[in-house]
């Protein structure tokens, strides 16, 4: 037993001793630096509702109370619907969802005016106590606007702290507000640029709503089902599923003929009142849709929505695909330009691109800016060679992504297993360390280009290929196997 326990004793020793090290080498003394403006992601500020009888309640971020009640209405929804011989009931209830949870978020069709009843926080200088400085703003609008106050809120820091440049982070939505900052008002009041889980090119799921393409592979069904449910028996038989057609065969003869008539049709008419008046929602809407999107979502009302169309028009044709450019500028100029993406979450099965490695709401390839991946879930083949740059490693360990082919492949992060908006203290660090030192990814080890998110520790990635799955030949054979082995337990049962 002693034995037993020492041995145990130097494994937590040494484990702990490695995460340690690990956790403190993507730490930094944050108070010998330039002061950070981080930008956040989407629903940022809050957006409050006032009733009639002036009752103010949140409105956006969703909150549990809200999100119930649109829920709990879909019953009222279908027997109204039921009542009255009304059998558009997908439509009216995945409308009516929509709008009792987002339709008082709606703007006028300017993109820019607010309902009467609305109102929104003013924007503060937010200081956190370790040097960052937290720029909140209204999610909903353009980010050319935002970037107007992301330069007054920069002007605000840099006078507080008597600092005459700041390091500029932002994240998922955030990208795009920075990006427009940097287009309009050039970055000679940043340092260093870092943009985590970038959103800036476009989101698949997002471009097929606003284009009513959307279809669901079963691949992608699969892969986020099994990771939704997390039990090990849904998995299997999910895989059964796919394996053998049935799946596939379930959406064609249901949920497609479902989602090209009603669904198509809700979701067309909830972006055209309540989403599609948010300008932000634009700037997700990807370079190859945008035209199309415009056409489909406000092709008769192009008069009407006038405003709002030039607006996010010229955010998309001015700023967004000329992405690159821009941050090559930067560089040029002399700026530390790096980006932080993440990978191996199953996506929202709803796209035509399918089954993609991403972080659940972004391709891995597009957060990147450029990546080969790897389908979700798997691997290269094993004679696969690195695209670019032979003399420089930029494989991942588990052999899914090839950085290569990035636009700054030496400035640019992958962690694995850490959804898009999730967040721990290690990551942070992680931020700070590259965002303070201006590092690459071959100047540390501790912080290699590949990462994996461990019990809340961000470690490097560690070797080792995604196991092949089970053809359908191979999971009836475990089926069959598993039935026999029930069986001849409850045999045993039987005789005991």
């Amino acid at each position: 037993m002693k034995k037993i326990l020492s041995v145990l004793l130097a494994i937590v020793i040494s484990v702990s001793g490695y995460l340690g090290v690990a956790a403190y080498a993507l730490q930094n003394d944050t108070y010998n630096h330039l002061p950070q403006v981080y930008i956040e992601g989407f629903e940022s500020k809050r957006v409050y509702y006032k009733d009639d009888a002036n009752k103010t309640s949140l409105l956006y971020p969703i909150d549990s109370n809200r999100l119930s009640a649109a829920t709990s209405n879909i019953k009222t929804t279908l027997t109204e619907s039921l009542k009255h011989f009304d059998f558009n009931l997908v439509y009216n209830c995945v409308y009516g969802w929509f709008d009792d949870l987002l339709g008082d978020t709606k703007l006028e069709p300017d993109g820019i005016t607010m309902q009467s009843n609305v109102t929104v926080d003013a924007t503060e200088l937010k200081y956190s106590g370790d040097g960052k400085y937290v720029f909140k703003y209204d999610s909903r609008l353009d980010p050319v606007d935002l970037a107007k106050e992301l330069n007054e809120f920069i002007g605000w820091v840099k006078d507080d702290t008597g600092s005459n440049k700041v390091e500029l982070v932002s994240s998922s939505y955030g990208t795009s507000v920075e990006l427009a900052y940097i287009s309009e008002y050039g970055a000679d009041s940043l340092d260093s640029i870092l943009f985590c889980v970038p959103s800036m090119e476009g989101i698949n799921f997002v471009s097929q709503i606003f284009t009513g393409k959307f279809h669901f592979d079963a691949d992608a069904v699969e892969a986020f089902a099994s990771n939704a449910v997390g039990n090990d028996t849904v998995t299997f038989l999910l895989q059964l599923l796919n394996e053998s057609g049935i799946l596939r065969l379930l959406i064609d003869t249901s949920v497609e003929p479902l989602l090209k008539i009603a669904l198509k049709k809700a979701l067309h008419d909830a972006v055209h009142d309540i989403l599609g008046t948010h300008p932000a929602m634009w700037a997700f809407v990807k370079d190859e849709d945008f035209d199309e999107a415009i056409e489909y979502i406000y092709g008769n009302d192009r008069e009407t929505y006038g405003k709002l169309i030039e607006k996010v028009t010229y955010y998309h044709e001015n700023i967004m695909v000329n992405d690159r450019k821009i941050l090559q500028k930067a560089i040029d100029d002399g700026h530390n330009v790096s980006i932080i993406c993440k990978y191996n979450i199953p996506p929202f099965p709803f796209t035509y691109e399918g089954n993609f490695m991403g972080d659940g709401f972004v391709e891995t390839s597009v957060a990147s800016l450029g990546a080969t991946c790897a389908k979700n879930g798997e691997s290269f083949a094993d004679d696969y060679q690195q695209k670019l740059y032979p003399e420089y490693n930029y494989m991942s360990p588990d052999w899914c992504i090839d950085a290569s082919t990035c636009f700054i492949p030496r400035h640019t992060w992958f962690v694995k297993d850490l959804a898009h908006g999730e967040k721990n203290d290690s990551y942070y660090g992680m931020i700070n360390y590259i965002i303070y030192n201006d590092i690459d990814v071959f100047t540390d080890p501790n912080c290699p280009q590949f990462l994996q998110n461990i019990y809340g520790y961000i470690l490097p990635t560690q070797d080792g290929k995604f196991a092949p799955k089970d053809n359908f030949v191979q999971l009836v054979i475990k089926a069959v196997v598993k039935l026999v082995t029930v069986i001849v337990e409850k045999i045993k049962t039987l005789i005991k």
